[in-house]
């Protein structure tokens, strides 16, 4: 009764039982998939640098155009995927990660903030370690 009234009024669907959804960002990065391309390349595009394989556009996560503004970051995230060999290990792929968290933002969080909480953690030993030599 409560899934009947909630879809007539905000149109509310009751999700199916055997729906299942396989979603590569909220694994433990172990999932594999087969490589599915041939060729890696970085493409330049006005001010922008972007990473193509077989000629079609990378995407993140979210669907948004993977690109970068800096070049060697551009080479180095193609050859994270070119390396790539039988299978894609995105846990081996750090820098593509980092541009992906980056790119879509999922905390949709402006630069000041993302400065601030990463400036919250400098006083921690998270970020910094004590050594016993030199002691100056």
């Amino acid at each position: 009764m409560i899934y009947k009234t909630l879809r007539q009024t905000i149109g509310y669907r009751r999700p199916l039982r055997h729906t299942f959804t396989c979603d590569v960002r909220h694994s433990s990065g172990s999932a594999e998939r087969k490589r599915f391309y041939k060729s890696v390349s970085v493409v330049h595009n006005e001010d922008k640098y972007g990473i193509h394989l077989d000629g079609r556009p990378l995407k993140t996560p979210n669907g948004h155009l993977f690109y970068t503004h800096n070049h060697s970051l551009a080479l180095m995230v193609a050859n994270e995927w070119q390396t790539q060999r039988h299978t894609i290990r995105l846990s081996a792929m750090h820098l593509t990660q980092l541009s992906n968290t980056a790119i879509d933002n999922p905390g949709h969080d402006c630069r000041q903030s993302l400065a601030d909480s990463i400036l919250e953690f400098i006083d921690s030993d998270t970020l910094c370690f004590r050594v016993t030599e030199p002691k100056e």
